[in-house]
């Protein structure tokens, strides 16, 4: 499932979320687009933001976890 949507405007990166998306189809997606997300971020500066679907904090904590295993990010 494609449910996540990664853009780049000059100061910082967006992952967007099909508001329709299951958690595990989020999951599975951010994981495979995380090479995409690596080639984006450029320096600690750069904030990433998430928005589409409202999510719980347990799936908040979840998408951080992914990203924050392969970038290094606050």
């Amino acid at each position: 499932m494609n449910c996540i949507k990664i853009s780049q405007t000059q100061n910082k990166i967006i992952i967007k979320i099909d508001e329709h998306a299951e958690q595990i189809d989020i999951l599975e997606d951010l994981t495979k687009k995380m090479k995409e997300l690596k080639k984006m971020y450029k320096n600690e500066d750069t904030p990433i933001y998430v928005s589409g679907k409202v999510l719980k904090n347990k799936e908040i904590e979840e998408i951080q976890k992914i990203i924050k295993s392969e970038i290094n990010v606050e």
